[in-house]
């Protein structure tokens, strides 16, 4: 049976949509524009709040929709689940990438220098780590207490968070424009352009590299890993469960940002116009 899309809502945005973050959990979809504007919609693409914050860097939505963390400069901060600020804290270093954990208990910052930084939910700063390259991609293991990160080029690691060490890493020669992580770790996904997809497993090791159809900037994974969607530069969908080839799905118009829902059956995309739209994927 072939793969489809079915549309089923569009929201609208202030500006071009830069990136989604997708609370799996409570499925409320976090987007953040070009213009520094967070938006929040429900299940059904309804609006749950809006902010504006100025030269936002970076931000992230916990699973459970609780929290939302926010890096600006050197500033690190929790909003609550109204995008109205809950706390801040000053790290003295521009930060470049920012993730949080599933239930809002832990955070993540990266930074321009290589710096790896842990905070927890009552501002206790946890310690730091210093990485090869700047990190420009995080992401918690929901599942296991592990840290996904890899630079803009060349770098790509596994954090222990109980033994505070790299449980591994790889330098692969590729530009790495976007990561995303199954539920338990496995798999690790690295979205490399013209390569395509390469996967690792959670124990380390390049797994494969995954052809996509065309050059491939964005990557999302089902929470199981066993389905993946990829995007480019056309108006298209790159989809495929594990192991098998992507095949291609049309889309209005070129997504500039994805996100896959917990199960791999909703599919988010934003767009340049600052529309969002919802689609039903059938595989």
């Amino acid at each position: 049976m072939s793969s489809t899309l079915t549309a089923l809502w569009t929201a609208s945005a202030i500006g071009p949509i830069r990136a989604l973050s997708l609370a799996r959990e409570s499925e409320l979809l976090l987007a953040h524009t070009s213009q520094s504007v967070l938006a929040l919609f429900n299940h059904a693409g309804a609006p749950q709040g809006q902010a504006k914050i100025s030269e936002l860097a970076a931000s992230a939505i916990s699973d459970d929709g609780a929290a939302v963390v926010t890096v600006v400069a050197s500033r690190l901060a929790i909003l609550a689940a109204d995008l109205r600020p809950r706390w801040e804290l000053q790290l003295g270093t521009r930060l470049t990438a920012v993730a949080i954990d599933s239930h809002g208990q832990y955070v993540a910052a990266g930074d321009h220098k290589g710096g790896l930084h842990l905070v927890n939910r009552d501002q206790q700063y946890l310690g730091g780590h210093q990485c090869p390259r700047s990190i420009h991609h995080l992401a918690f293991v929901p599942s296991a207490p592990y840290l996904a990160c890899a630079g803009e080029f060349g770098w790509v690691g596994f954090f222990d968070l109980l033994r505070s060490e790299w449980a591994w890493s790889d330098r692969p020669v590729a530009n790495i424009s976007q990561l995303a992580v199954g539920i338990s770790g496995d798999p690790v996904l690295l979205a490399c352009f013209s390569e395509g997809i390469r996967s690792y497993g959670n124990l380390g090791g390049h797994r494969a590299n995954l052809a996509t159809p065309q050059p491939c900037g964005m990557v999302a994974t089902a929470a199981d890993g066993d389905i993946i969607v990829a995007a480019g530069q056309g108006r298209s969908l790159f989809v495929a469960k594990r192991g098998d080839s992507f095949s291609s799905l049309g889309t209005p118009h070129t997504p500039t940002a994805i996100a896959l829902s917990a199960a791999g059956d909703r599919v988010y995309c934003g767009y340049s116009s600052g529309s969002i739209q919802c689609f039903e994927l059938k595989m």
